[in-house]
């Protein structure tokens, strides 16, 4: 599998982090999601899948 950076995983105010997360979510899930799948290209990520089903739907 390709490994590469999440779109959404963006250098903002509050530091580097998901941007389709609020920063409180973000550091409560970041240890969770940042290895898994935001430096995986977003594959599997749940919070990116929400994105996508609701842009087809």
């Amino acid at each position: 599998m390709q490994q590469g950076r999440c779109i959404f995983l963006q250098r903002t105010s509050d530091g580097e982090r998901c941007v389709l997360l609020p920063p409180e979510d973000w550091a409560q899930l970041k240890q969770k999601y940042l290895h898994q799948f935001c430096l995986n290209q977003g594959h599997g990520c749940p919070v990116y899948e929400r994105v996508l089903s609701a842009k087809r739907g």
